[in-house]
C-alpha cells in the first residue's frame, strides 16, 4: 500500500475554479451570434456575439426606475415637501428632532418683545387707516363713472355713426372711447370681432384724413383737430398687432391714393399734413429697418421721390422738406441705408442760404435752381443778435399764408445743419463718406457767418470739424495687372495603405463631414429604437393596468351578486316561515 498524504488538487482545476467565480455562465441557448459579411483573419471583433436578453432585462430595469416612475405621476401637479424640522436631516435623532421642534413652537408662542407689539399695533392702524382711504376712494370712482361715458361700446355700420360718437368729445375722451371700443370687440373674444376691429382701423385712418385736411373738422369746437391725431395711433397699434395683414393692406391703399394725387402734378409740389400723417403712421405700425417690407419700401419711396422732384419756393414748401428729410432719416437710422435725396436736399437749402453774387459754381443739383428767385429765399441781409430754436409744427404743414422772416430763416439752416451731422455720423462707415460731404463742405465754406447768432457758428464749426474727421478717401481702382501663366506641375498621388481599413477618398473637411454624418444616422438609428422600446413598454403598462381593472371589477361584480343571492335566499327562507 502506498503512503496515505493530502490530496494536492492540480493546478488546472484551481484556475478552472477560479475562471468560474469570476465568469458569469451564461445560458448558450441566449447568446446571439452575429453574422459577418466578409470574415478577416487576424480581425477581433467585438460585436460578433450579443446576449439579447440580459441586455432586454437591463432596460426592463431602467425603464421602471425612469419612464415608469414619470407614468404614474403624469396627472399629478401637487409635490408634498415636508418642511418639519430635521425631517430631511438623517443624521439627526428623533429625540433631538422633537427638542428642535418644541424650542421653535415655544418662540413662536413667547417670542414677540414690546417693541413687537407696538410694530404690531402700529400696522394695525395704518391697515384701518388704508382701507378707510382705499373705501372712499372706490365711493369716488363709483360717482365719477357714473358721470363718465358708457364702458361698452358697439361698432358703427357706417362711417357717419362713428363720428357721430366722437363729436362733443375731448381728445383724451376720444382715446378713451376707441379703447373701450376695441377692448369690447377684440378678436380673441370670437365672432367676427376681428372683421369689426378691421372696420375700425379704417374709421380711424379716415378721421385721420379729415382732421388733418386743409379744411378739417374738430369734434369739438375751439379745439384743434391736431389735438387728436396723438389720441389715434395707440388704436391703431393695437389693431395692427391682432390683425397685421389686413391693417396693412388698408394703409397701404391710402398710401397709394395719396401717391396718385401727388402724381397728377408730377411730384412738383409737397403735400399737405393729410398725406404726411399716413407716412409718419407707418413707421410707428410697421418696421422700418426691413430691406423688403410691403408697406414700409413703398412710403420710404414715396419720400424719396418727394425729396428728389418737389420744388421748393414758398414757407410751407421748406417746412415740408425739412420734415419729409427728418421721417426719412428715422426711418433708416437703424438700417443705415444711403440715400443721396438727403444730402442734396439739405445742400439746396445751404445754398439758399448762401449770399453771394456768382453762385453758379457751387455745387448743387435738381429740383434746385442756381438763380431766380427762389435761390436766395435763406439769405440773411440784416444781422440777428437774439435766437432760439424752435420745433417745426405739424400744422404748418397746411399754412400756405405764413411768410419767411429771418427767424424762421435761421431755424432751417439750424435744422438742415443738424441733421447733416446726423447724417455724417449715420453713414460714417461707408467707404465714400468723405466724397458724400465733399459738396456740402464746399456750400459751408462759402457761406459768411457774420449775420449769424454765435450759437449758429458754433453749429457750423461742429459739422466741419465732424467731416475733416471722417475716414480718409481709398486709393483710386487700378486694373491689376496680369499674372503670368505658371507652368503645370504634376504631383505624384501618394496614398497611405492601411490593411483592414475601409478606404475612403475626399479632403480632410468631406472626410470629417461624412464621419459626423454617419455619427448623426447612428444616434438617429438608437434615438428610434429608444422610442420605439419606450412606447412598447407603455402600452404593456397600460394593457396591465386595463386587465387589473378588469379583474377587479369582475371580482366586485360578483361579490356584489353573490351576496345579491344570499340575500334573496333569506328573503325566500323568511317568505316561507311566514
Amino acid at each position: 500500500m502506498g503512503k496515505k498524504g493530502k490530496f494536492k488538487p492540480r493546478a488546472g482545476a484551481d484556475q478552472r475554479q477560479g475562471s468560474q467565480a469570476k465568469g458569469k455562465k451564461h445560458n448558450p441557448f441566449e447568446i446571439h451570434i452575429n453574422r459577418v459579411k466578409h470574415d478577416v483573419m487576424g480581425r477581433k471583433s467585438k460585436t460578433d456575439r450579443g446576449l439579447p436578453g440580459v441586455s432586454r432585462a437591463k432596460a426592463m430595469k431602467k425603464r421602471e426606475k425612469t419612464l415608469l416612475q414619470e407614468y404614474k405621476v403624469r396627472h399629478k401637479s401637487n409635490v408634498f415637501l415636508d418642511r418639519r424640522i430635521g425631517e430631511n436631516n438623517a443624521h439627526m435623532d428623533p429625540e433631538q428632532k422633537m427638542a428642535l421642534r418644541l424650542a421653535a413652537e415655544k418662540r413662536r408662542q413667547f417670542g414677540k418683545s414690546e417693541g413687537d407689539e407696538e410694530i404690531d399695533v402700529k400696522r394695525e392702524k395704518n391697515v384701518t387707516q388704508n382701507k378707510k382711504v382705499k373705501d372712499t376712494q372706490k365711493k369716488e370712482m363709483m360717482e365719477a363713472a357714473k358721470k363718465e361715458i358708457p364702458y361698452t361700446f358697439e361698432v358703427p355700420q357706417d362711417y357717419e355713426a362713428f363720428w357721430a360718437l366722437l363729436e362733443n368729445h375731448s381728445p383724451q375722451e376720444v382715446g378713451v372711447i376707441l379703447e373701450r371700443m376695441i377692448t369690447c370687440n377684440h378678436p380673441s373674444l370670437g365672432g367676427k370681432n376681428k372683421d369689426k376691429c378691421d372696420d375700425v382701423f379704417a374709421y380711424i385712418l379716415q378721421t385721420l384724413h379729415i382732421l388733418t385736411d386743409e379744411d378739417g373738422d374738430s369734434p369739438l369746437l375751439d379745439v384743434s383737430p391736431f389735438m387728436y391725431v396723438d389720441q389715434l395711433v395707440s388704436p391703431l397699434y393695437t389693431i395692427t398687432q391682432v390683425s397685421p395683414v389686413n391693417s396693412a393692406k388698408a394703409l397701404l391703399q391710402v398710401i397709394e391714393e395719396k401717391y396718385e394725387d401727388c402724381s397728377k402734378t408730377k411730384f412738383k409740389k409737397y403735400p399737405l399734413a393729410s398725406t404726411f400723417v399716413f407716412l409718419k403712421i407707418a413707421g410707428l405700425l410697421f418696421p422700418a429697418s426691413d430691406y423688403i417690407h410691403p408697406v414700409m419700401t413703398p412710403v420710404m419711396v414715396f419720400l424719396c421721390q418727394l425729396l428728389g422732384q418737389a420744388r421748393i419756393s414758398t414757407c410751407r414748401d421748406i417746412t415740408a422738406a425739412l420734415f419729409t428729410a427728418h421721417l426719412l432719416h428715422e426711418y433708416l437710422s437703424l438700417s443705415k441705408r444711403f440715400v443721396p435725396e438727403l444730402t442734396n436736399t439739405m445742400n439746396g437749402l445751404l445754398f439758399m442760404a448762401v449770399r453771394s453774387q456768382d453762385k453758379t459754381q457751387l455745387p448743387l443739383t435738381p429740383p434746385f435752381k442756381c438763380v431766380g428767385p427762389t435761390a436766395s429765399l435763406l439769405v440773411l441781409e440784416t444781422p440777428v443778435t437774439r435766437f432760439s430754436e424752435t420745433k417745426l409744427v405739424f400744422e404748418d404743414l397746411n399754412n400756405r399764408e405764413r411768410q419767411i422772416d429771418d427767424d424762421f430763416r435761421i431755424n432751417a439752416f439750424c435744422k438742415a445743419v443738424k441733421l447733416l451731422k446726423l447724417l455724417s455720423n449715420c453713414w460714417i462707415e461707408l467707404p465714400s463718406i468723405r466724397a458724400i460731404m465733399t459738396p456740402t463742405k464746399t456750400l459751408l465754406q462759402a457761406m459768411t457767418l457774420e449775420n449769424y447768432t454765435d450759437n449758429v457758428k458754433k453749429l457750423v464749426e461742429e459739422l466741419l470739424s465732424v467731416f475733416e474727421s471722417l475716414p480718409s478717401e481709398g486709393n483710386a481702382l487700378v486694373r491689376e495687372e496680369r499674372k503670368p501663366t505658371a507652368i503645370h506641375m504634376f504631383e505624384p498621388a501618394i496614398e497611405k495603405i492601411i490593411d483592414g481599413v475601409k478606404k475612403r477618398h475626399g479632403t480632410k473637411e468631406y472626410l470629417e463631414k461624412q464621419k459626423l454624418i454617419h455619427k448623426l444616422k447612428r444616434e438617429k438609428k438608437g434615438a428610434r429604437k429608444a422610442v420605439r422600446g419606450d412606447t412598447a413598454f407603455l402600452a404593456r403598462q397600460q394593457l396591465q393596468e386595463t386587465l387589473q381593472s378588469d379583474a377587479d371589477r369582475k371580482r366586485k361584480v360578483g361579490q356584489i351578486m353573490s351576496g345579491l343571492q344570499m340575500q334573496e335566499g333569506d328573503f325566500k327562507k323568511m317568505k316561507k316561515k311566514k
